[in-house]
């Protein structure tokens, strides 16, 4: 199999671009044109230009469906590729996707321009396309249309130099997931539901007008207008603002700029919160609710065609983490006992929607680093550990029927592993189920979780050093399945996490993560580590579920893998994914794994 790089170049103009569409709409739009397109193949690289069907006859040459196919941009050039020339490659290879990875860290981008600055290849991305606005091929000159291939033959020669470099020691395991993680997207399973959709919008409109209504009868204008009293309300309904350190003072403040991403997560953590929620917009003055926008955009994706394209970004969090592109974040869709939007998600006829989540991953992991042998034997024994510590925590024995004892419970198990300290605990206790704690109470639970668990505290004190050795150039420590070196930690799949800049100044350790300064300690960073580690475990069951199933993820959410079955293989899927995804880690045998495994109709049914 050899590796076929390939950029297209098409007609924009004005209302017509892909800053103002998605690439979907971008893509199927009757006023898309091919103006060019370059290939790069054994050293050798051409371009072409003609009409749809004389480009897709020029095409054919390559063979591509028993290739590797390189973009910098796979999602808009396989789309091209697979929508209107019917091609798909063996592999899908992406250099922007890999860049998230390893570059963005330092770039704080992965457009191909920085990503060529930062590598240093000599070889520098041209600027050509900035003087195509509004031209279509007919309308270049010959001598036009020369200049603007030799723009986009150096595309396709940057792309294929950046690639080079960044391979050398990028694990062959991550290129497979970037591939399926694109085909998720390139090659849709799961169908929507337009008329539950629709019907849904409508309830949430409905329901939002009568919330806004609500929320203007208790803060006003000037309110929203202010940081420091909109954080006062915030603070009122139970939620605790969100902050960030402002890059021109250095110093704390309140993240409520909508294109923060502490203020993003925060309103997605308040989703449910219909308060919280409708408090959020209406300072960003949008009056638009998060699950209204969802609905919005889920129902223009199924106008425009009854598959659902999965649009997920790799490595789009530090950690490695799944995270939203194409206007929707598929990671973060409501539970179904509180919207309807995962019941529109659905299987076509004579299959399942079958899903397979790892049980407290984080918790599981994080216990086998930190050595408290307690908890592991806990969960290896299959103990209920929520109500074991809700016991503990009040005193008598507290089963499933303690509802709200529990809850407190399980929020402390999975929240305060990473340092979580009594008012945040408040606020997630109120963000999740809408459970109100007072300070007195979530103090307790801090202090029995810490207590109880006490090696966990001294994991974090650990890694308080551990961020000493990462600011020492030369240094060099290991913890378990992990390698501590100088502004980095190499997990256990090759793969690092990245702190570049990182220093210790007088409000503690702090790096500079792409253009952010961000702020990290023991506690922090044990949940980088812990997260980077869940998402290798999920990414290898996935790619081991493809090995030996031949099934491509339908969805990928956090720590659960989401396909569609045909109902005939239930049974055998069922029980080989729970062997697979239960199987003991290389890097990691003691920790006690498990899996729930459920199937439906749709999306809403295996919750």
């Amino acid at each position: 199999m050899e590796i076929i790089t390939l950029d297209f170049e098409s007609f924009y103009g004005p209302e017509y671009t892909l800053s103002k569409m998605t690439t979907e709409d971008y893509v199927r739009d009757p006023r898309f044109e091919v103006i060019l397109v370059s290939v790069k193949l054994r050293g050798i690289t051409k371009w072409f230009s003609g009409t749809m069907k004389q480009t897709g006859t020029w095409l054919q040459q390559f063979d591509i469906s028993r290739h590797a196919l390189l973009a910098h941009n796979m999602s808009f050039d396989g789309l091209i590729l697979q929508h209107h020339f019917g091609l798909i490659p063996a592999l899908y290879l992406d250099t922007r996707l890999m860049a998230q990875a390893k570059y963005k860290p330092f770039t704080g981008s992965a457009s191909l321009k920085n990503c060529m600055q930062y590598a240093g290849l000599g070889l520098e991305k041209g600027d050509e396309v900035t003087n195509m606005f509004g031209r279509s091929r007919a309308s270049l000159s010959r001598e036009e249309l020369v200049k603007y291939a030799e723009y986009c033959c150096n595309d396709t020669d940057c792309t294929k130099a950046l690639f080079d470099q960044l391979v050398l020691d990028y694990p062959r395991d991550e290129l497979k997931v970037i591939d399926l993680t694109l085909r998720m997207y390139l090659e849709p399973k799961f169908e929507l539901d337009v008329a539950l959709l629709a019907e849904h919008l409508q309830e949430v409109v409905a329901k939002k007008a009568a919330l806004m209504e609500r929320v203007t009868t208790v803060v006003s204008k000037d309110v929203l207008m202010s940081n420091q009293r909109f954080a006062e309300a915030l603070k009122s309904f139970g939620a605790e603002p969100p902050t960030k350190t402002s890059p021109a003072t250095g110093q704390p403040t309140y993240a409520f700029a909508k294109t923060d991403q502490a203020w993003k997560d925060f309103v997605e953590e308040y989703e449910s919160d219909e308060l919280v929620s409708a408090l959020c917009a209406a300072r960003i003055g949008v009056k638009s609710t998060l699950e209204e926008t969802r609905t919005t955009r889920l129902l223009e994706m199924g106008r425009t065609s009854s598959s659902l394209r999965v649009p997920l970004l790799y490595y789009a969090a530090h950690t490695g983490r799944y995270g939203g592109t194409e206007k929707i974040n598929l990671q973060n869709l409501p539970q179904p006992h509180k919207s309807r939007i995962r019941f529109a998600l659905r299987a076509p006829a004579g299959h399942v929607v079958l899903g397979a989540d790892l049980s407290q991953i984080e918790a599981r992991l994080c216990c086998c680093l930190a050595d408290e042998q307690a908890l592991i034997n806990a969960f290896r024994d299959g103990v209920d550990v929520y109500s074991q510590f809700a016991s503990r925590l009040y005193g008598r024995p507290i089963s499933r029927a303690d509802t709200r004892e529990r809850f407190l419970a399980k929020t402390a198990v999975l929240g305060l592993q990473y340092g979580m300290g009594a008012i945040k605990y408040i606020g997630t206790c109120r963000a999740q189920e809408n459970i109100k704690v007072d300070l007195g109470e979530a103090t307790k639970v801090v202090g029995i979780y810490r207590d109880t668990y006490s090696k966990i505290p001294e994991l974090w004190r650990t890694l308080d050093t551990m961020l000493e050795i990462m600011a020492t150039p030369g240094a060099k420590a290991t913890l378990g399945p992990l390698t501590f070196r100088h502004e980095s930690v190499e997990l256990p799949n090759g793969m690092f996490l990245y702190y570049p800049k990182l220093e210790n100044t007088f409000d503690g350790y702090q790096y500079l993560f792409g253009r952010e300064l961000r702020s990290i300690w023991g506690g922090k960073l044990l949940e980088n580590i812990i997260q980077a580690l869940a998402n290798i475990v999920i990414k290898h069951c996935m790619l081991e579920i493809h090995r030996k199933l031949k099934l491509r993820p339908a969805l990928q959410v956090h720590d659960e893998l989401d396909y569609i079955v045909p109902v005939g293989r239930v049974e055998e899927v069922v029980r080989e994914a729970r062997a697979i995804m239960t199987a003991p880690l290389s890097w990691m045998p003691n920790a006690p794994i498990d899996v729930e495994i459920h199937y439906g109709a749709n999306f809403g049914e295996v919750k």
